[in-house]
Protein backbone atom coordinates (compact mmCIF):
# COMPACT_ATOMS: atom_id res chain seq x y z
CA UNK A 1 0.00 0.00 0.00
CA UNK A 2 1.04 3.63 -0.40
CA UNK A 3 -0.30 6.98 0.66
CA UNK A 4 0.23 10.10 -1.43
CA UNK A 5 1.12 13.30 0.42
CA UNK A 6 -1.01 16.33 -0.51
CA UNK A 7 -0.29 19.79 0.91
CA UNK A 8 -0.82 23.47 0.17
CA UNK A 9 -0.21 26.94 1.52
CA UNK A 10 -3.14 29.38 1.35
CA UNK A 11 -2.00 32.99 1.05
CA UNK A 12 -3.43 36.41 0.23
CA UNK A 13 -2.54 38.48 -2.84
CA UNK A 14 0.55 39.78 -1.03
CA UNK A 15 1.81 36.26 -0.33
CA UNK A 16 0.96 36.43 3.37
CA UNK A 17 -0.30 33.16 4.94
CA UNK A 18 -3.94 32.98 6.01
CA UNK A 19 -4.60 30.84 9.08
CA UNK A 20 -7.78 29.12 10.24
CA UNK A 21 -9.12 28.63 6.69
CA UNK A 22 -11.69 25.81 6.38
CA UNK A 23 -10.46 23.21 3.86
CA UNK A 24 -12.67 20.52 2.27
CA UNK A 25 -11.62 17.71 -0.06
CA UNK A 26 -14.15 15.93 -2.29
CA UNK A 27 -14.34 13.34 -5.05
CA UNK A 28 -14.61 15.15 -8.37
CA UNK A 29 -17.42 13.00 -9.79
CA UNK A 30 -19.13 16.14 -11.17
CA UNK A 31 -18.92 19.87 -10.66
CA UNK A 32 -21.55 19.79 -7.88
CA UNK A 33 -20.01 16.85 -6.04
CA UNK A 34 -20.15 17.06 -2.26
CA UNK A 35 -18.99 13.51 -1.55
CA UNK A 36 -16.05 13.82 0.81
CA UNK A 37 -12.93 11.90 -0.20
CA UNK A 38 -11.31 9.46 2.21
CA UNK A 39 -8.01 10.79 3.56
CA UNK A 40 -5.44 9.98 6.23
CA UNK A 41 -3.76 12.28 8.73
CA UNK A 42 -0.64 10.08 8.89
CA UNK A 43 1.48 8.67 6.02
CA UNK A 44 1.67 5.12 7.38
CA UNK A 45 -0.73 4.43 10.28
CA UNK A 46 -4.28 5.24 11.32
CA UNK A 47 -7.71 4.80 9.79
CA UNK A 48 -9.29 6.78 7.00
CA UNK A 49 -11.27 9.91 7.74
CA UNK A 50 -12.45 13.03 5.86
CA UNK A 51 -11.64 16.73 6.01
CA UNK A 52 -15.15 17.31 7.34
CA UNK A 53 -14.73 14.80 10.17
CA UNK A 54 -11.48 16.36 11.38
CA UNK A 55 -12.59 19.96 10.59
CA UNK A 56 -9.39 20.57 8.63
CA UNK A 57 -8.06 24.15 8.80
CA UNK A 58 -4.81 25.89 7.86
CA UNK A 59 -2.27 26.55 10.61
CA UNK A 60 -0.55 29.85 11.47
CA UNK A 61 1.64 29.43 8.37
CA UNK A 62 -1.39 29.01 6.08
CA UNK A 63 -0.42 25.34 5.67
CA UNK A 64 -2.45 22.14 5.59
CA UNK A 65 -1.65 18.56 4.68
CA UNK A 66 -3.12 15.06 4.48
CA UNK A 67 -2.52 11.76 2.68
CA UNK A 68 -4.61 9.89 0.10
CA UNK A 69 -4.42 6.11 -0.28
CA UNK A 70 -3.76 4.39 -3.59
CA UNK A 71 -5.61 1.34 -4.91
CA UNK A 72 -3.56 -1.03 -2.74
CA UNK A 73 -4.53 0.71 0.49
CA UNK A 74 -6.38 -1.70 2.80
CA UNK A 75 -9.32 0.70 3.04
CA UNK A 76 -10.20 4.07 1.57
CA UNK A 77 -7.84 3.97 -1.42
CA UNK A 78 -8.49 5.13 -4.97
CA UNK A 79 -7.33 4.17 -8.45
CA UNK A 80 -4.82 6.38 -10.25
CA UNK A 81 -7.56 7.77 -12.51
CA UNK A 82 -9.60 9.23 -9.64
CA UNK A 83 -9.77 13.03 -9.63
CA UNK A 84 -10.52 15.26 -6.65
CA UNK A 85 -11.88 18.69 -5.81
CA UNK A 86 -10.52 21.10 -3.18
CA UNK A 87 -12.45 24.00 -1.66
CA UNK A 88 -11.49 26.54 0.99
CA UNK A 89 -13.30 29.31 2.85
CA UNK A 90 -12.91 31.80 5.67
CA UNK A 91 -15.11 34.79 6.51
CA UNK A 92 -13.55 37.88 4.93
CA UNK A 93 -11.94 36.13 1.93
CA UNK A 94 -13.34 34.89 -1.36
CA UNK A 95 -14.38 31.24 -1.48
CA UNK A 96 -11.99 29.16 -3.60
CA UNK A 97 -12.32 25.90 -5.58
CA UNK A 98 -9.94 23.75 -7.63
CA UNK A 99 -11.48 20.88 -9.64
CA UNK A 100 -10.05 17.85 -11.46
CA UNK A 101 -7.00 17.51 -9.21
CA UNK A 102 -4.65 14.62 -10.04
CA UNK A 103 -3.11 13.28 -6.83
CA UNK A 104 -1.09 10.35 -8.08
CA UNK A 105 2.37 10.80 -9.63
CA UNK A 106 2.99 10.09 -13.33
CA UNK A 107 5.79 7.65 -12.42
CA UNK A 108 5.61 4.57 -10.23
CA UNK A 109 8.38 2.67 -8.55
CA UNK A 110 8.39 -0.80 -10.08
CA UNK A 111 6.86 -3.80 -8.33
CA UNK A 112 7.94 -7.03 -10.04
CA UNK A 113 4.92 -8.85 -8.58
CA UNK A 114 2.45 -6.27 -9.90
CA UNK A 115 1.26 -8.41 -12.81
CA UNK A 116 0.07 -11.06 -10.35
CA UNK A 117 -1.92 -8.54 -8.31
CA UNK A 118 -3.71 -6.54 -11.00
CA UNK A 119 -4.83 -7.06 -14.61
CA UNK A 120 -1.91 -7.31 -16.99
CA UNK A 121 -3.19 -4.32 -18.96
CA UNK A 122 -2.90 -2.15 -15.84
CA UNK A 123 0.59 -3.48 -15.10
CA UNK A 124 1.75 -2.70 -18.63
CA UNK A 125 0.11 0.71 -18.74
CA UNK A 126 2.11 2.26 -15.92
CA UNK A 127 5.34 4.16 -16.45
CA UNK A 128 7.87 2.88 -13.95
CA UNK A 129 11.25 3.66 -12.42
CA UNK A 130 13.16 0.41 -11.97
CA UNK A 131 15.78 -0.61 -9.43
CA UNK A 132 19.53 -0.52 -10.06
CA UNK A 133 19.64 -4.33 -9.92
CA UNK A 134 16.91 -4.83 -12.49
CA UNK A 135 18.34 -2.15 -14.80
CA UNK A 136 21.78 -3.74 -14.55
CA UNK A 137 20.37 -7.12 -15.62
CA UNK A 138 18.68 -5.47 -18.61
CA UNK A 139 21.87 -3.63 -19.61
CA UNK A 140 23.84 -6.86 -19.45
CA UNK A 141 21.24 -8.52 -21.68
CA UNK A 142 21.44 -5.73 -24.26
CA UNK A 143 25.26 -5.62 -24.19
CA UNK A 144 25.49 -9.37 -24.69
CA UNK A 145 23.93 -8.99 -28.12
CA UNK A 146 25.55 -7.49 -31.21
CA UNK A 147 25.70 -3.73 -30.43
CA UNK A 148 25.32 -2.68 -34.05
CA UNK A 149 22.08 -4.62 -34.33
CA UNK A 150 20.30 -2.27 -31.90
CA UNK A 151 18.56 -5.15 -30.07
CA UNK A 152 14.83 -4.58 -29.46
CA UNK A 153 15.23 -1.26 -31.30
CA UNK A 154 16.56 0.30 -28.08
CA UNK A 155 19.21 2.98 -28.49
CA UNK A 156 21.61 4.25 -25.80
CA UNK A 157 20.57 7.56 -24.30
CA UNK A 158 22.43 10.78 -25.11
CA UNK A 159 21.32 13.40 -22.61
CA UNK A 160 22.21 16.40 -24.80
CA UNK A 161 20.68 14.97 -27.98
CA UNK A 162 17.64 16.88 -29.32
CA UNK A 163 16.17 13.89 -31.21
CA UNK A 164 12.83 12.40 -30.16
CA UNK A 165 12.72 9.44 -32.54
CA UNK A 166 14.33 6.55 -30.66
CA UNK A 167 13.26 4.63 -27.60
CA UNK A 168 16.16 4.65 -25.17
CA UNK A 169 17.52 2.91 -22.09
CA UNK A 170 18.45 5.67 -19.64
CA UNK A 171 20.98 5.61 -16.85
CA UNK A 172 20.12 4.97 -13.22
CA UNK A 173 21.27 8.49 -12.38
CA UNK A 174 19.01 10.15 -14.94
CA UNK A 175 15.96 8.07 -14.02
CA UNK A 176 16.57 8.78 -10.35
CA UNK A 177 16.51 12.50 -11.12
CA UNK A 178 13.27 12.15 -13.08
CA UNK A 179 11.63 10.11 -10.34
CA UNK A 180 12.77 12.53 -7.62
CA UNK A 181 11.35 15.51 -9.52
CA UNK A 182 8.05 13.72 -10.17
CA UNK A 183 7.33 12.62 -6.62
CA UNK A 184 8.77 15.59 -4.74
CA UNK A 185 7.13 18.35 -6.79
CA UNK A 186 4.11 19.85 -5.06
CA UNK A 187 1.38 22.24 -5.98
CA UNK A 188 1.74 25.98 -5.72
CA UNK A 189 0.34 28.17 -2.99
CA UNK A 190 -3.33 29.03 -3.34
CA UNK A 191 -4.21 32.71 -3.57
CA UNK A 192 -7.37 32.92 -1.49
CA UNK A 193 -8.04 36.50 -2.57
CA UNK A 194 -9.60 35.09 -5.78
CA UNK A 195 -9.12 38.02 -8.18
CA UNK A 196 -12.24 39.78 -9.47
CA UNK A 197 -12.53 41.67 -12.78
CA UNK A 198 -14.58 44.77 -13.59
CA UNK A 199 -15.15 46.10 -17.13
CA UNK A 200 -16.25 49.74 -17.60
CA UNK A 201 -16.72 51.95 -20.65
CA UNK A 202 -15.34 55.51 -20.70
CA UNK A 203 -16.16 58.20 -23.27
CA UNK A 204 -17.45 61.72 -23.88
CA UNK A 205 -19.89 63.09 -21.35
CA UNK A 206 -23.50 62.39 -22.31
CA UNK A 207 -22.58 59.49 -24.58
CA UNK A 208 -24.19 56.78 -22.48
CA UNK A 209 -20.89 55.44 -21.10
CA UNK A 210 -20.37 54.02 -17.61
CA UNK A 211 -18.00 56.89 -16.75
CA UNK A 212 -17.65 60.26 -18.58
CA UNK A 213 -14.35 61.84 -19.55
CA UNK A 214 -13.85 65.24 -17.91
CA UNK A 215 -11.44 67.89 -19.27
CA UNK A 216 -8.34 68.45 -17.17
CA UNK A 217 -5.15 70.50 -17.55
CA UNK A 218 -3.74 70.86 -21.07
CA UNK A 219 -4.75 68.02 -23.40
CA UNK A 220 -5.61 65.62 -20.59
CA UNK A 221 -8.99 64.23 -19.64
CA UNK A 222 -9.85 62.13 -16.62
CA UNK A 223 -12.54 59.66 -15.59
CA UNK A 224 -13.44 58.50 -12.08
CA UNK A 225 -13.98 54.75 -12.54
CA UNK A 226 -15.90 52.89 -9.85
CA UNK A 227 -14.66 49.31 -10.15
CA UNK A 228 -16.69 47.60 -7.38
CA UNK A 229 -13.74 45.43 -6.39
CA UNK A 230 -13.76 46.35 -2.73
CA UNK A 231 -13.89 43.19 -0.59
CA UNK A 232 -14.07 42.60 3.16
CA UNK A 233 -10.27 42.49 3.23
CA UNK A 234 -9.95 45.56 0.97
CA UNK A 235 -8.61 45.91 -2.56
CA UNK A 236 -7.48 49.48 -2.99
CA UNK A 237 -4.88 49.01 -5.72
CA UNK A 238 -6.29 47.06 -8.70
CA UNK A 239 -4.41 46.44 -11.94
CA UNK A 240 -5.85 48.78 -14.61
CA UNK A 241 -5.81 48.33 -18.39
CA UNK A 242 -7.34 50.73 -20.97
CA UNK A 243 -8.24 49.74 -24.56
CA UNK A 244 -9.45 52.09 -27.33
CA UNK A 245 -12.45 50.28 -28.83
CA UNK A 246 -12.26 52.16 -32.11
CA UNK A 247 -9.11 50.28 -33.17
CA UNK A 248 -8.55 47.80 -30.29
CA UNK A 249 -5.37 49.57 -29.28
CA UNK A 250 -3.96 49.29 -25.78
CA UNK A 251 -3.70 52.81 -24.29
CA UNK A 252 -1.16 53.68 -21.61
CA UNK A 253 -2.81 56.16 -19.20
CA UNK A 254 -0.86 59.26 -18.21
CA UNK A 255 -1.67 58.54 -14.55
CA UNK A 256 -3.79 56.10 -12.56
CA UNK A 257 -4.66 57.44 -9.12
CA UNK A 258 -6.36 55.29 -6.47
CA UNK A 259 -9.06 57.38 -4.81
CA UNK A 260 -10.28 54.65 -2.42
CA UNK A 261 -10.97 50.91 -2.28
CA UNK A 262 -13.78 51.24 -4.84
CA UNK A 263 -12.66 53.94 -7.25
CA UNK A 264 -9.65 54.97 -9.39
CA UNK A 265 -9.06 58.17 -11.39
CA UNK A 266 -7.57 57.61 -14.86
CA UNK A 267 -5.92 60.45 -16.80
CA UNK A 268 -5.89 60.07 -20.61
CA UNK A 269 -4.64 62.23 -23.45
CA UNK A 270 -7.48 62.24 -25.97
CA UNK A 271 -6.69 64.38 -29.08
CA UNK A 272 -10.10 63.72 -30.70
CA UNK A 273 -12.54 63.32 -27.89
CA UNK A 274 -15.48 62.32 -30.08
CA UNK A 275 -13.53 59.38 -31.51
CA UNK A 276 -12.61 57.95 -28.14
CA UNK A 277 -14.55 55.00 -26.70
CA UNK A 278 -12.49 53.23 -24.08
CA UNK A 279 -12.87 50.01 -22.12
CA UNK A 280 -11.26 50.04 -18.67
CA UNK A 281 -10.47 46.65 -17.13
CA UNK A 282 -9.73 46.60 -13.42
CA UNK A 283 -8.37 43.40 -11.85
CA UNK A 284 -8.09 43.03 -8.12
Amino acid sequence: MARIHYWQYIVDEEGRPINNVDVDFFLNEDTDSTQYADIYVNPTVGHMTTTDAIDLKTNVDGYFEFWVGDEWELEGGYTSTQKFKLTWYKPGISRGTIENIDIYPPLYQIDETLAGQTPVSEAERRNKVISNELAYRWENHVNSMVPSASPHNIQPVIVCSPDTEYNKVVSNELMNKIFTLAVSASTTSLDASAADVDFSTVGPSGGGFDHPLIPSAGTLYYANVTHNLNTPIGNEYPIVQVVDRTDNTLIIPETVYSINAEKVRIFLEVPVLSAGTFVVTAIG
